[in-house]
Order: structure tokens, then C-alpha cells, then sequence
């Protein structure tokens, strides 16, 4: 018995790779003691959004000859990197003309999180044991109930491929088209990419991301 309660809680437990790319135009873009500020989602788990500020600094000092300081907001208490608590962490690309790259590794306990840190409508899809009883228990829509024919419109735009101007090509080579519009609303790192690039349609390539997390990914935009 003992052994596998042993063995229960040890499926609890989730350990995530996150790859968190920081572009060279954003670098350059900063002045002494200015910062920026975005956030990342967890692949896989759309219900922990972390918010973090790259921030300038003078070469010396607390993180000695770092010249960027990375810090990571942590409302939920996990391990990143081994460490719970707000991350910290300096930073010194080879020249301003290279991105940073920054392996993190994200440990919790998923009991600990709400909903295990996968949105409702995640939960919903991936199944759970329990049949729902009431109309409050159905799956969401992937549009809100509330939308507005605007936001219906929206989603329409978005899911029409036939003029996508950007594609993602994922680890396991599928071709996922997008538009460059909505991604940039999104993220300031899109937006960068998107204004340093010359070519249409725009290609990223994703190797840390097979095609369902990059599917999942835009459909929650």
C-alpha cells in the first residue's frame, strides 16, 4: 500500500523544458538601467503565464559582469531551475548581434496548481473522470459564449489560411500558417522578428515545439 501511494504521488509531479528566447533587437533597443517587460506560457500548460523584465545594467556590480538582468515572476511557487520563489538571473550574450537562448527547467506539483495549470477548457478536452451533471459543467467553446459578432469575426479571420503570411515549421516538420498581425498583437517578440524579416511569407522554424503545443498555442491567441 504503501509503495503505491508512493507511486501516486510521484505521477503528480511535472518537470517542463522551456527554451526562453530573448531577440538581439530587443537587447539593442535598451538603454542603461531601462527594461522590458513580456511574459511566456508553459508548452502544455496554457494556465501558467509567466511575466518577466530584461532590464540594462552597468558591467558591474551585484551580477558582476553581466549586462543584462533577467527576472522572472513566480506567482505559483514552482522550481525553476531548482529554485522556487522569483528567478534572477545575469545575463552576457557573446555581442548584441546574437539572441539569447536560456534553457529553463519548471518543476511543480500539479495538485498545487489550479486546475493543474491547464486552463478549463483543457481540462475539459483531455477528459476527466467525473460526466458533467449540470449545464455549468459543459466545455467551453473555443469562442467565449459572450463574443460579440466582432470577436466572432476575428476568429474567423484567423483560422482562414488562404493569405497566412507567416509559417512555423515544428519539430516534428509540419508547416503551420498563422498571420503576422495577430502574433504581433501578442508578443514583442514576434513584432521584432517581424519587422527585422524581408521576405513573405515570414518562416519560423520551432524545433523545441512539435505541432500539437504549436496548434494549441495559436488557438488560445
Amino acid at each position: 500500500m504503501v509503495e503505491k501511494k508512493e507511486m501516486n504521488e510521484m505521477k503528480q509531479m511535472c518537470a517542463v523544458k522551456y527554451q526562453l528566447r530573448i531577440t538581439s533587437v530587443r537587447l539593442q533597443s535598451l538603454k542603461c538601467n531601462h527594461s522590458f517587460k513580456d511574459e511566456f506560457v508553459l508548452p502544455g500548460y496554457d494556465g501558467l503565464i509567466f511575466t518577466y523584465n530584461v532590464n540594462k545594467i552597468e558591467t558591474t556590480g551585484q551580477y558582476g559582469k553581466s549586462d543584462f538582468v533577467l527576472h522572472i515572476q513566480n506567482p505559483y511557487d514552482v522550481e525553476i531551475q531548482g529554485k522556487k520563489g522569483d528567478f534572477n538571473i545575469g545575463l552576457r550574450p557573446l555581442c548584441l548581434a546574437n539572441d539569447i537562448n536560456l534553457p529553463l527547467l519548471i518543476n511543480f506539483n500539479a495538485e498545487e496548481i489550479p486546475n493543474g495549470g491547464k486552463t478549463k477548457h483543457q481540462s475539459n478536452v483531455l477528459g476527466s473522470s467525473q460526466q458533467p451533471s449540470s449545464e455549468e459543467n459543459r466545455p467551453e467553446s473555443v469562442i467565449p459564449s459572450h463574443s460579440s459578432k466582432a470577436t466572432k469575426l476575428l476568429h474567423k479571420l484567423a483560422t482562414n489560411h488562404r493569405y497566412a503570411d507567416v509559417y512555423f515549421i515544428s519539430s516534428d516538420g509540419e508547416k503551420i500558417p498563422s498571420h503576422r498581425n495577430i502574433l504581433a498583437a501578442f508578443s514583442n517578440i514576434f513584432a521584432a522578428i517581424f519587422d527585422e524579416s524581408t521576405e513573405i511569407p515570414i518562416q519560423i522554424t520551432a524545433n523545441n515545439f512539435v505541432a500539437e503545443t504549436i496548434h494549441s498555442a495559436l488557438n488560445f491567441l
